[in-house]
């Protein structure tokens, strides 16, 4: 009308609406548009975009330093529906990026995509070995991973374990504040050995246990033999520490224990859960709900599996809802020594596009807790209680960092007769643990 011929109307612009609007309802087209076009076009603004604080996080990086952003967004096309998987690459020096297509989901073929040690060397094909050339001559290798990726061990895979310091991270601004640990200054609280019903340590399983459950929670004698082996190291190394086992790794007391001003690190070693089906009723937001897929059992959960209870702080079982809502930000360490720590929920697709996997680990992050060590799979009781009596001698006596303790400690179980199988070894993952 009256201002078609005036610049004014043509000055406004809008900024950061990419990120809110990419990868929803795109067509096939659209979605090569996007990565071969804008992408390579407009480098800076695709960074701003999918690598906030780059800028920040590459001045605590060093020159020969990559940083890998693996995300995932969902395709429409042909009223098919399906969740693209792509890799981000940054390079510490210059500050460029390039983009890697990886692997493409879609409702008939979730379950190939579905991690199990049988295939260790398959997804490492699908997730490394395509960026390779990217990250050669690499001196640290940050990442971080969204989606199914959440649930793998990807910095135990063969392309990588040997060839770098890799560290997974929760996103570029906790690279950008890194710190030291503070543990030898603080304390250190033990959960082990564990009575799920009043003085019973007995156990129904005749196989091989492992740290997870919710029917049946088994007694596990490793985790007595981990967390009083955990308990000598952190005395020979001058650390106070608090050993709760059998009627006495209450979740009540735990909730008191986190308040203690000088508690520095938290190991939790007994039965996790993960799945579908929520563990709490009064659930009051889509986060909680989530959250409640997931679970960890201390003393008498068995005995009142049935009358779980959100807004209950005394029965035992602690879901994610509730660790989330904790106080934890004075936790330099959480290790939670069970099963499918870091499993959000599986089998759907916009789950696996997500970048939140609504976990453990996650609760236990969105909680405060500085660096979380926790396992990707089920796990084994007896090696794993062997891979944490490592991890803590190299840490608490070796005065190794993080990063190296929990290195070395998969490597004497991946050289050893008994354990030398990635499921024995590599679950294992140490987010935001730095040098």
């Amino acid at each position: 009308g009256l201002y078609k011929d005036s610049l004014d109307w043509k000055k406004f612009i809008l900024v950061d609406d990419l990120d809110s609007n990419i990868g929803q309802n795109i067509t096939e087209e659209e979605q090569e548009y996007f990565l071969n076009n804008i992408v390579g076009l407009r480098e800076l603004y695709a960074v701003s975009q999918f690598l906030p604080n780059w800028d920040k996080a590459r001045k605590r990086m060093k020159e020969g330093d990559k940083f890998v952003r693996f995300f995932s967004y969902l395709v429409n096309e042909n009223d098919k529906q399906s969740a693209q998987y792509v890799a981000m690459v940054g390079d510490a020096k210059t500050g460029g990026c390039t983009f890697t297509r990886l692997f493409n989901i879609d409702e008939g073929n979730i379950s190939d995509y579905t991690f199990d040690f049988s295939r260790f060397d398959y997804f490492d094909s699908l997730v490394w070995q395509p960026i390779l050339s990217e990250i050669k001559d690499c001196h640290n290798l940050y990442f971080q991973t969204t989606g199914i990726l959440n649930n793998m061990p990807i910095e135990s895979f063969s392309s990588i374990i040997d060839s770098y310091k890799n560290y997974r991270i929760s996103s570029l601004d906790v690279l950008s504040r890194k710190r030291e640990s503070l543990i030898s200054l603080g304390e250190i609280a033990l959960f082990g050995g564990l009575y799920y019903e009043e003085n019973k340590c007995s156990s129904t399983s005749t196989g091989p246990l492992t740290r997870g459950g919710v029917l049946e929670l088994s007694y596990l004698p490793s985790t007595l033999v981990e967390v009083n082996a955990i308990d000598s190291i952190a005395r020979e190394s001058s650390l106070h520490s608090i050993k709760l086992t059998g009627n006495s790794g209450t979740e009540v007391n735990l909730r008191e224990i986190v308040k203690r001003e000088n508690l520095r690190a938290l190991h939790i070693a007994t039965h996790g859960y993960a799945s579908e089906s929520t563990l709490g009723f009064a659930i009051k937001s889509l986060n909680e709900y989530l959250l409640s897929n997931t679970a960890l059992f201390l003393s008498y959960a068995y005995e009142n599996i049935n009358e779980i209870d959100i807004d209950n702080e005394g029965e035992g079982i602690l879901n994610g809802a509730e660790i989330s809502q904790l106080n934890l930000q004075d936790l330099d360490l959480v290790t939670l020594s069970l099963c499918d720590a870091n499993k959000g929920i599986p089998g759907n697709l916009k789950m696996m596009a997500s970048d939140y996997n609504w976990s453990l680990v996650s609760a236990f992050k969105k909680a405060g807790v500085n660096t979380i060590l926790g396992s990707t799979t089920a796990v084994d009781d007896e090696s794993t209680s062997q891979l944490m009596i490592e991890f803590y001698r190299n840490w608490l006596k070796g005065k190794m960092t993080l990063r190296q303790s929990i290195e070395k400690a998969r490597n004497v179980l991946r050289i050893s007769e008994k354990w030398n199988e990635p499921r024995y070894w590599a679950s294992f993952v140490l987010l935001d643990g730095f040098d």
